[in-house]
């Protein structure tokens, strides 16, 4: 009998030192303390412009309180007004108190995902979910805010400097270029070009409309930048010359290529393959010439600066044509009967003759027997 009292006493102590344990554990709070978004604030207004596509924006807030340390984790949702976020986009997830993005990517969600017009301003609404293992849940107050995303039209592009006298009855246009054919030509969706001859060193900035009143694109804060601030410096064109020029609108960048030759090479031309045909550049019609190309039969094609960027060929299938569209290409052109020939390059873009099927404003090539 004392053994058995014995035995239940354990028992009983065993008892009462887990309910002990279990009354020493943490628990959940019945309600907890949502968390609270401190930044954006409420009636934020936020303008996105295209300098400003390198830095953060930076989503905090004061984090849940459950009553207990435990993993908390944290969705940010982003909709329109008025919408009771039912068609919210999640801007991601955190265990901690941040979600950051660049604005470049911000602003590609608020408009390819979100969907809001660009260049207006739009009102959204913030909200922070929280939950605990999936369950748990508990959600923030809504803060709105206002946001303007960017996007720049794409259409031509204008070219303003000492060189016109800053003058709006003749801005150079550079060009959009598209896929032509059978050849991938030229560039990216805001990629800009056009060959400007300069008579002596000058200043240049671009606009996007053939004004000075608009959009205009600067030096930036690096070489070969832009910038859409309307006090940024002018781009300095440092010599005399023929320049290709390349402006890339999205990425905010620029190129300049001094062109100091054209010539024709390929085993057509008494150089081969190994060297360049030089030919001359007339200012007044801005083209370039060769009046008396001594050729065989063979291939052609154009190249600057005797290197092979850039160089040029004709259209996909249409190799065997004296007259043409200039692109980049693999492709050459074919010389079937030896003899001498006046050969002619016209990156000016201004003849409307020079048009293939229904592109204009093309570079273009002719060749003629003499």
């Amino acid at each position: 009998m004392k053994n058995i009292t014995i035995a239940l006493s354990l028992i009983l102590l065993t008892i009462m030192l887990a309910c002990e344990k279990d009354k020493d554990k943490p628990t959940l709070i019945d309600n907890p303390v949502a968390p609270i978004i401190t930044s954006p604030s409420n009636n934020y207004n936020l303008v996105i412009e295209p300098d400003d596509t390198a830095e953060f924006i930076y989503f905090t807030w004061e984090e849940a309180d459950y009553g207990v340390n435990t993993s908390i984790l944290y969705e940010l949702l982003i909709d329109t007004a008025g919408n009771n976020l039912l068609s919210a986009v999640s801007l991601g997830t955190a265990s901690g108190d941040t979600i950051s993005y660049s604005v470049l990517d911000f602003n590609d969600i608020l408009l390819n995902e979100l969907e809001i017009p660009a260049n207006e301003e739009s009102v959204l609404e913030l909200q922070l979910n929280t939950s605990i293992n999936d369950t748990f849940r508990t959600s923030s107050e809504i803060v709105t805010i206002k946001v303007t995303p960017f996007e720049i039209i794409l259409g031509d592009l204008y070219l303003f400097g000492e060189f016109q006298d800053w003058s709006l009855n003749n801005p150079s246009i550079l060009y959009v270029y598209e896929n032509i054919g059978a050849n991938l030509t030229f560039f990216a969706e805001g990629s800009f070009e056009r060959f400007v001859y300069f008579e002596s060193a000058t200043e240049i900035k671009f606009s996007n409309a053939p004004d000075l009143d608009n959009i205009l694109y600067g030096e930036g804060s690096s070489a070969n930048t832009l910038s859409t601030d309307p006090s940024a410096d002018n781009i300095t064109i440092s010599e005399a010359g023929y320049y290709k020029i390349n402006v890339d609108t999205a990425l905010l960048e620029y190129q300049l290529l001094l062109i100091e030759s054209w010539g024709i090479i390929g085993d057509a031309t008494i150089g081969l393959w190994d060297s360049s045909t030089p030919m001359n550049y007339d200012p007044v019609e801005d083209i370039w010439t060769i009046e008396d190309a001594s050729l065989v039969p063979g291939n052609l094609k154009f190249r600057a600066n005797d290197a092979w960027n850039p160089d040029y060929g004709p259209l996909t299938g249409l190799e065997s044509e004296f007259s043409g569209p200039l692109v980049r290409t693999t492709g050459s052109i074919s010389i079937s009967e030896a003899g001498s020939y006046t050969i002619t390059i016209d990156f000016s873009q201004t003849n409307d003759d020079y048009e293939y099927d229904g592109y204009e404003n093309m570079y273009w090539y002719t060749i003629v027997q003499n």
